[in-house]
């Protein structure tokens, strides 16, 4: 497992669809996260904006990388799948999210 697991990780699969586990156990097994895709595309970055700004809304302050819940948009970051949108990084996202804020 532990050939498979860096493979995976050293993005030798690419190029068949497998940027994580999940991709590979998807393709393997079928569905694996019954919310697998929910932050891919526009609609997935319009998805993540207002998570964040909910977030902030709760906690009235900007979330890090390590707060709760969000691990799944490092991870899509991590992957580039929002580069096409200019997001390249997490502060690139709050700097989006959060741009007309002084903060």
């Amino acid at each position: 497992m532990r050939g498979i697991a860096e493979a995976v990780i050293s993005k030798n699969w690419v190029e068949y669809g497998i940027h994580s586990w999940n991709d590979l156990m998807r393709q393997t097994f079928g569905t694996v996260n019954s919310e697998y895709g929910i932050y891919l595309g526009e609609q997935g970055l319009i998805r993540a904006i207002n998570e964040l700004q909910a977030f902030y809304r709760k906690y009235h302050r900007r979330p890090v990388a390590k707060s709760k819940g969000m691990n799944s948009i490092i991870q899509v970051i991590q992957r580039k799948y929002w580069v096409s949108f200019g997001i390249t990084s997490w502060s690139g996202l709050l700097s989006r999210v959060f741009e007309d804020e002084n903060n």
